[in-house]
């Protein structure tokens, strides 16, 4: 038997009752077609607010990720110039007068190699701040490319 149809046999237990056979078809009409069109017509809505719900999630995220991106690239790059400008230039002028002061016999070769490693230190601490500054450049440019492909 199919879905929608039913056939039953049976017979009663009252002596002298006849068998007897039952046939019944169920059958699925639409009466008001509108409504399914209406119903189609909402799920597509639906899709459609759920497309742009996602649209504006993705946007969000992704401005969030671009303003942390800018605060790391402002930071690294204030890092580097200070490094640069300051810090080695300051590290660089220790060390040349703890190496005078040695050599004129006033110093100890031990705040030389200090001085010295103070340099080296600065140097690798400006070039991890440029490595850093690249980095956040690299990640904005990522960023903004995405930002620009999710639009509609």
């Amino acid at each position: 038997m199919t879905d929608g149809s039913t056939t039953s046999y049976g017979q009663d237990f009252m002596p002298g009752s006849p068998n007897w056979l039952s046939v019944g078809v169920n059958l699925s009409l639409p009466i008001f077609p509108g409504d399914r069109q209406d119903q189609t017509i909402a799920a597509a809505q639906e899709q459609e607010m759920a497309a742009v719900d996602d649209y504006d999630e993705q946007r969000l995220r992704i401005a969030r990720e671009l303003r942390s991106a800018y605060a790391q690239y402002q930071a690294a790059d204030a890092e580097y110039k200070r490094g640069q400008q300051d810090l080695t230039l300051l590290a660089t002028q220790t060390y040349s007068a703890e190496l005078n002061d040695f050599r004129g016999g006033r110093g100890r070769f031990q705040s030389v190699l200090r001085a010295q490693n103070t340099v080296l230190t600065t140097a690798l601490e400006t070039l991890t701040a440029r490595r850093d500054r690249a980095l956040a450049i690299a990640q904005l440019d990522y960023l903004t490319t995405q930002y620009r492909g999710v639009q509609p």
